[in-house]
C-alpha cells in the first residue's frame, strides 16, 4: 500500500498548477520510506506472509478450549449431589459436543442421536443407561430436547 503525499489549496487554479508541474511522491505504508521510481510498480506489501500469526492464534485457542475442557471436566467430578454415573455421561457428553458444535437448539436432538451412535457401546458397558436417561430429562427440563427425541434415544441405546 502507498501513501500519497501532496498538499492542495483550495483554489482549482492552484490545483491544476500542482498537479500539471509538482511530481507525486509515495510512501511506504508501514515503513514510511520514500518510494524510488523504479520500485513504483512493486509493492512492498504483496510479499508478507503472516500465515504464522494465524497458526499462532489456532494453536493458542486450542490450547485455551484443551484447558477449559478440563477444568469443567474437574468442576465435574467435584459435584458431590450426582452419581458416578451422572458425572461420566456428563463428561461423555461434554467431549463429544466439543468436537461436534451444537449451534442452534433445534440441533440438539440431532446431535444426542450422533453421541448415541458413537457412545452406545461405552454407555452400555458401563451402565450408564439410567444416567443417560436422566441427562436426556435434564435436557428436556430445559427445553432443548421433545419427548420424541428421547424416545428415539432410547430405542438407539436399547438396539442391539
Amino acid at each position: 500500500m502507498y501513501i500519497l503525499a501532496q498538499s492542495f489549496s483550495k483554489s482549482d487554479e492552484a490545483f491544476e498548477s500542482s498537479t500539471q508541474t509538482a511530481p507525486s511522491i509515495y510512501y511506504h505504508a508501514s515503513t514510511l520510506e520514500e518510494i524510488q521510481g523504479e520500485d513504483l510498480d512493486h509493492d512492498s506489501e504483496l510479499g508478507i506472509d503472516e500465515t504464522w500469526k494465524l497458526k499462532q492464534s489456532l494453536q493458542v485457542s486450542i490450547e485455551s478450549i484443551h484447558l477449559a475442557l478440563l477444568i469443567r471436566e474437574k468442576a465435574i467430578s467435584e459435584f458431590s449431589d450426582v452419581t458416578w454415573g451422572e458425572k461420566t455421561v456428563m463428561k461423555l457428553w461434554n467431549e463429544f459436543i466439543f468436537h461436534n458444535r451444537i449451534f442452534a437448539e433445534k440441533q440438539v436432538g440431532d446431535t444426542l442421536e450422533l453421541f448415541l451412535l458413537e457412545k452406545r457401546e461405552e454407555i452400555r458397558v458401563k451402565k450408564l443407561e439410567k444416567s443417560l436417561l436422566l441427562h436426556c430429562l435434564n435436557l428436556w427440563q430445559f427445553g432443548l430436547l421433545n419427548r420424541q427425541d428421547i424416545s428415539k434415544a432410547m430405542s438407539i441405546l436399547n438396539h442391539v
